[in-house]
């Protein structure tokens, strides 16, 4: 398995316990993606179909109110 992955699925483990299934699953879905600065990963009203973790930097959260963040 690729290093990141491996290391990043070795980091919920130890918040997480899960059975050998479980874990083959997840595996499976893990991915691992370099995000310029300034990508939007959610969309107000819109239905979060992923999970992200962030490695290095930051990111910023915000809402809309009267059109202004």
């Amino acid at each position: 398995m690729h290093q990141p992955r491996q290391s990043m699925l070795e980091f919920i483990q130890t918040k997480v316990r899960m059975e050998d299934a479980v874990k083959k699953a997840v595996a499976r879905e893990l991915h691992i993606q370099d995000l310029p600065k300034g990508t939007l990963l959610f969309e107000q009203d819109r239905t979060v179909r992923r999970l992200y973790f962030i490695h290095a930097g930051s990111a910023r959260t915000f809402y809309y109110h009267d059109g202004k963040d």
